[in-house]
């Protein structure tokens, strides 16, 4: 969010953003930062008349491009204000609306959030699926509310993007991790990741470094080994 609320908005000052409703007190939080709340706002989170747990347009003074309910509408809401915007640019004068300055429209999702069938939907339309500048990003936490978030989720929302005809580029892992990775067994710690079920991942995020480390040592994970490159060859050879 830090680098959607910095550099991207410098670089495209006609972009509209919608953050999924888990995101508000880092959106708010930001929104200080850039001088757009006062301080003694930040103090009226949750509060009657404060600043929203869910970014609303009409109550919030920090400037929320879509308010953001829940059954889905804060990740539909960017495309159809999308399909708006190139109805307009198509229809009237193109030199009055330059398409150059027709900003992108930026959603941030939760994995949870795409279990609403209108978020299917709206995906579905004829229409949807020719707009241009339209961008989500999916916090693929493994987390809900309402269940245990099924193992194999992340290959089927690719597959359900893919299609309908959406490029999906998955980021899987920070910069951390892949030092981490090319360390001594470092392919080993991401295959264990990779095989670990939702169940067992969560378990672990509470847990101190010590407990998440004498877990992943006796995680079995499946038998087959990973791929080694050659250059690691001498520490997969024990696995």
């Amino acid at each position: 969010m830090l680098d959607i609320f910095s550099d991207e908005m410098r670089r495209d000052p006609y972009g509209l953003y919608g953050q999924m409703r888990n995101a508000s007190p880092v959106f708010h939080a930001i929104q200080f930062l850039r001088g757009l709340l006062p301080q003694e706002k930040l103090k009226t989170f949750r509060q009657y008349g404060g600043i929203q747990a869910y970014p609303s347009r009409t109550k919030d003074a920090d400037g929320v491009d879509f308010s953001t309910g829940s059954v889905g509408l804060g990740a539909v809401a960017p495309i159809f204000g999308a399909l708006v915007r190139d109805y307009l640019n198509d229809h009237f004068d193109k030199e009055k609306n330059n398409f150059s300055r027709l900003g992108w429209h930026v959603a941030l999702v939760g994995d949870a959030e795409l279990d609403e069938g209108n978020v299917w939907e709206a995906l579905g339309e004829e229409y949807t699926q020719r707009l241009s500048r339209v961008l989500w990003i999916v916090d693929l936490n493994r987390q809900s509310l309402d269940r245990v978030v099924p193992d194999g989720r992340a290959q089927r929302l690719r597959e359900m993007f893919q299609v309908n005809g959406w490029r999906v580029i998955e980021l899987k892992y920070g910069k951390q991790l892949e030092a981490a990775f090319r360390k001594p067994y470092g392919l080993k710690l991401r295959a264990l990741i990779d095989e670990m079920s939702n169940e067992e991942y969560q378990s672990l995020l509470l847990q101190n470094g010590e407990a998440i480390r004498s877990q992943l040592i006796h995680f079995g994970g499946r038998e087959k080994r990973p791929y080694c490159q050659p250059s690691q060859l001498k520490y997969c050879q024990n696995f």
